[in-house]
């Protein structure tokens, strides 16, 4: 069961088959206004995503030293389980990097996933 207090599970007040004209998708990518260089941010933003992990039943152990530095294992495994909340059909194809990469474009982030040569998610690059 998701937490209560889960954007996910809050009524959507808008959207893009309202039949409304919206220029949102038009526009392309906005610029990343949230202080992500800011290490209070930082830690705010992971306790609040295992805090939700933990309600969410993530099987898996977590902790404040994996959200901040996880490995490419415990990125895949967090990363597929959040995906799988928005979308529990995904197929996963055997190359979890393209899987990703493929993700990120079809939810239009301002930031596009860089895969460093380990093979692993090791940050993000601007468009």
């Amino acid at each position: 069961m998701l937490p209560s207090k889960s954007p996910l599970l809050k009524p959507r007040s808008s959207s893009i088959y309202s039949g409304r004209g919206s220029s949102a998708f038009l526009e392309g990518p906005k610029k990343e206004s949230r202080p992500i260089k800011d290490k209070q941010w930082q830690a705010e933003q992971a306790e609040a995503l295992i805090e939700f992990l933990v309600a969410a039943n993530y099987p898996h152990h977590i902790s404040p030293k994996i959200m901040i530095t996880p490995t490419g294992k415990n990125f895949e495994t967090i990363f597929q389980f959040l995906y799988r909340i928005l979308d529990p059909h995904m197929e996963w194809s055997n190359k979890f990097e393209d899987d990703v990469i493929l993700i990120y474009t079809r939810l239009r982030c301002v930031k596009t996933l860089y895969i460093g040569s380990n093979g692993y998610a090791a940050g993000t690059h601007s468009k």
